[in-house]
């Protein structure tokens, strides 16, 4: 499995030996390619708990 990112000319690839990794894996992956292209662990948590908000917001609306 690989995963490439292109940004600003700049290509940063993650190779792993296997493909049945699990959606925890992936999103360590795909968030290590952030940080290459220069994301802040704290911008990428922000985003999640952003997002999560979003969600929740959604399903309760959803659920009325």
């Amino acid at each position: 499995m690989e995963l490439s990112l292109k940004m600003h000319e700049t290509k940063t690839t993650i190779e792993q030996q296997h493909d049945d990794i699990t959606i925890d894996e992936m999103f360590n992956l795909f968030s290590a390619l952030l940080i290459s292209a220069t994301f802040s662990q704290t911008q990428i948590d922000n985003y999640i708990i952003d997002k999560a908000g979003e969600l929740k917001e959604e399903e309760e609306d959803f659920n009325d």
